[in-house]
């Protein structure tokens, strides 16, 4: 039995696994809290070059969640808090284009 999120592709380009009982795709596996994270596109951008963007926190209660993040651009740290349907452009202007779409908080 294997486990794994990438098998080898023989000559063909087909993936070489016997006896699959599931597959998932990444955003299923991501979508079902499967994984702790998805990266599907990083774009190159020179003005974001010295900027990390991280999620720290999940607060707040059911319906009223909130993504705290912090920014570290130039040896400055910033935090910022997003609710649903915020743009990620209220952090950082070269990802106006990005907005959260759902929030949710794994209780331990």
């Amino acid at each position: 039995m294997r486990f794994g999120a990438t098998f080898e592709e023989d000559k063909r380009g087909n993936k070489r696994f016997e006896n699959l009982i599931y597959t998932l795709t990444a955003a299923e596996a991501f979508n079902k809290n499967l994984v702790k994270g998805v990266i599907a596109h990083i774009e190159k951008n020179d003005s974001g070059k010295n900027a990390l963007l991280e999620l720290i926190e999940i607060e707040g209660s059911r319906g009223a969640l909130e993504a705290k993040f912090i920014l570290k651009k130039s040896g400055k740290k910033s935090s910022y808090k997003l609710k649903i349907k915020d743009s990620l452009g209220k952090i950082h202007s070269q990802i106006s284009n990005l907005f959260i779409e759902k929030i949710n908080k794994k209780e331990r």
